[in-house]
């Protein structure tokens, strides 16, 4: 009996298989971005800084679940606990007079869930946002523990996450006013329906003609837009440090898989976004650690990236 190739899961539809996704890329091209990632380094210098890119937590669709678009209260509180978890290693780390002398920022994208087809769910949940809210939850407690007042360190709006549309996961689904968005998306729902078939033509960028010629955005876009973001958080980290190079900061930004992969596979695996596959674990990230010398690296697994960071100042 001859045994079919095993296809690799496209992840727009919910319910796809980390491991699986992972086993079917050959080992020596496999990266996968999981929750074991978002982990602080070894070594914090003074000077140094951490961007993390954060995916979402895991959200309901299934109303048997609960409210749609909410996230899954269990998955949300483990989030939380790694959070604190993670400053917690931070500030152990650290020498009791230094703990203060570490900004910490929260950044996330402010879309609603959305998904295709003019039967598709809306909610007015923020994926990112509420998963941007355990974060600051998270950060808080261990402020408290380490006695850091959050009101000189903590950089949020209003005590939620900073809200920007950089962050969001599709602008064909949240088109912003574009009209080339939204006949991209109703052509490409119209010829391969609102399922995975259509999360694999976008992901593979299988009407890039049709695309351009709407001036929608397709994977090299996203990326291009998720490296200006990293550029804006790396200005972030040199304000922070402009009056004092020796400050340590901590950025926090929560996105999506769908804005986050084609980054990680342009930048990190140096591949064609519309190539390939990075599956992204549902409150996973990656850190990106600056060190002083402004040198950055990232790790996934047991692999290192070094990853070109740029200031806009």
């Amino acid at each position: 009996m001859i045994e079919e190739p095993k296809k690799i899961p496209i992840h727009g539809a919910e319910g796809f298989s980390v491991s699986e996704s992972a086993e079917a890329i050959p080992e020596a091209e496999r990266i996968i971005v999981k929750k074991e990632d978002l982990k602080p380094p070894q070594e914090f210098e003074k000077g140094a800084a951490l961007i993390n890119l954060i995916v979402n937590v895991k959200d309901i669709r299934d109303p048997k679940d609960g409210e749609i678009g909410a996230l899954y209260p269990e998955q949300a509180a483990e989030f939380e606990a790694r959070i604190e978890s993670f400053m917690d290693q931070i500030y152990n780390t650290l020498p009791a007079e230094e703990r203060s002398d570490l900004d910490v920022v929260v950044i996330a994208g402010e879309t609603h869930l959305v998904t295709p087809g003019p039967n598709g769910l809306r909610s007015a949940h923020q994926r990112a946002m509420e998963t941007g809210d355990r974060a600051i939850a998270g950060i808080l407690k261990s402020m408290t523990k380490h006695d850091i007042d959050p009101e000189e360190v903590l950089t949020t709006q209003h005590g939620r996450p900073i809200a920007t549309n950089i962050l969001n996961d599709l602008r064909l689904m949240h088109p912003l006013g574009s009209e080339g968005e939204k006949e991209f998306h109703n052509f490409l729902v119209k010829r391969y329906g609102a399922g995975r078939d259509f999360w694999k033509a976008f992901e593979e960028d299988a009407e890039q003609v049709r695309r351009t010629e709407l001036r929608a955005e397709g994977p090299t876009d996203i990326s291009d837009r998720v490296d200006h973001f990293v550029s804006i958080a790396t200005t972030i980290v040199d304000l922070h440090q402009e009056g004092n190079p020796q400050k340590r900061v901590v950025i926090f930004a929560i996105g999506h898989y769908d804005n986050l992969s084609p980054w990680v596979k342009s930048h990190l695996a140096g591949i064609d976004p519309a190539k390939g596959f990075v599956p992204m674990e549902k409150g996973g990230g990656l850190v990106i650690k600056r060190s002083s010398d402004k040198t950055a690296e990232t790790s996934v697994g047991a692999r290192t990236f070094a990853v070109k960071l740029e200031s806009l100042v």
